[in-house]
């Protein structure tokens, strides 16, 4: 194991005055990490397991000066410069997918819900991109508002390695300049068509509607009480689109339809919705479709196991970089390769697991 093992993160801008600080920022960034690895998200609770676990820290760490307050560890992640922490982050992903090729990567945005009602003069929406096949966050970019997605993606597209890749975005992100800057990077695009492209919109329904020669794909899936079943159909037709040639390198459209019926109620509920794409591999842009969902699992994961919307960290920056934490855990144990005896785990099970399973946590800190 790695002396350093935060070394990804050890060149971090470390904001506190030089010559009174008690505690390396290595310390106060691992202690933070592992607690959250295991679950624990407020300060005082991560001191005080900090505290308890004293021994298993100084495996790691040089604990001289003790375990730092929770006021310390506070105010660090309060201060600390959070484009820094992101660009830090986003190396260290890259350095965990090196052996990816075709890479399907998602973008989508999300509100940090507690904390920017808490704050509403500066209200925290993320923009994540969500590597499919590794089931993992590659990285982020904040922006004020939803509305600002169309300013971050391309941001975060610079961030990215993208050469390759297909890459999926909802209907915000469906911008002319967005396609160029992705064909001119020498990957594809699947981009969501909604009311705010209306003419792009309306000629892609009407293209369906004359009956175009298609290749689709059906899937029936059984689970979660419900039956769910998709269509998807592809066509190379654009004669249709007008001014086709305002998207650069568009080569398809795809129409996606999804009926899903509750196996307890029996009431059924339908959607359709419609993309554009670069793709001229037909079952390559049809797989992207069910695989930009995937985005919608690190949402939920956020949400639901990790409790980011009902956080109640708000000041300066600390909530925008606990949102960093959060995302380093969803990536370590994602898809941790661990043999947990169980067909599968939640991730908030694997949290526990890794408070009472010391070598399970010692796997997931050798993956940094």
């Amino acid at each position: 194991m790695s002396e350093d093992i935060l070394k990804h993160f050890s060149t971090l801008e470390d904001t506190r005055v030089q010559g009174r600080t008690l505690h390396p920022m290595k310390n106060i960034v691992f202690i933070t990490l592992v607690g959250a690895i295991c679950g624990i998200t407020s300060w005082e609770d991560i001191y005080y397991f900090a505290k308890e676990r004293k021994f298993f820290f100084e495996k790691y760490l040089d604990l001289t000066n003790g375990i730092p307050s929770e006021d310390t560890l506070r105010r660090f992640f309060q201060n600390l410069n959070p484009e820094s922490f992101q660009e830090h982050f986003t190396k260290w992903a890259k350095s965990i997918t090196k052996d990816v090729d075709c890479k399907t990567i998602s973008l989508d945005g999300k509100r940090i819900c507690t904390a920017s009602n808490m704050n509403s003069e500066n209200p925290i929406h993320i923009v994540s991109a969500w590597l499919s096949e590794k089931q993992i966050v590659l990285g982020q970019v904040k922006t004020g508002e939803k509305s600002n997605e169309i300013t971050a993606i391309p941001e975060l597209l610079k961030a990215l390695d993208i050469k390759g890749s297909m890459i999926t975005i909802d209907a915000m992100g469906c911008q002319t300049d967005i396609a160029k800057q992705i064909a001119s990077s020498e990957a594809d695009y699947l981009l969501a068509v909604k009311g705010n492209q209306p003419t792009l919109y309306e000629d892609v329904i009407r293209t369906f509607k004359q009956h175009v020669p298609c290749h689709g794909k059906e899937t029936l899936e059984l689970g979660h009480g419900r039956i769910e079943q998709r269509k998807c159909l592809f066509t190379s037709n654009l004669s249709f689109i007008r001014d086709p040639e305002k998207w650069e390198g568009i080569a398809g459209i795809v129409k996606a339809e999804s009926t899903q019926i509750n196996k307890k109620t029996g009431k059924e509920s339908k959607e359709v919705r419609y993309f554009i794409t670069s793709s001229t591999n037909q079952d390559k842009a049809l797989a992207a479709v069910r695989k930009h969902w995937g985005i919608e699992s690190m949402h939920w994961i956020l949400d639901v196991q990790l409790g980011e919307d009902a956080s109640l960290k708000r000041v300066d920056h600390s909530a925008e970089n606990f949102n960093v934490i959060r995302k380093i855990v969803v990536n370590l144990m994602k898809e941790d390769g661990y043999d947990h005896s169980v067909k599968k785990m939640s991730i908030k099970r694997k949290q526990i697991a890794a408070i009472i399973n010391e070598h399970y946590l010692e796997y997931l800190l050798a993956r940094l």
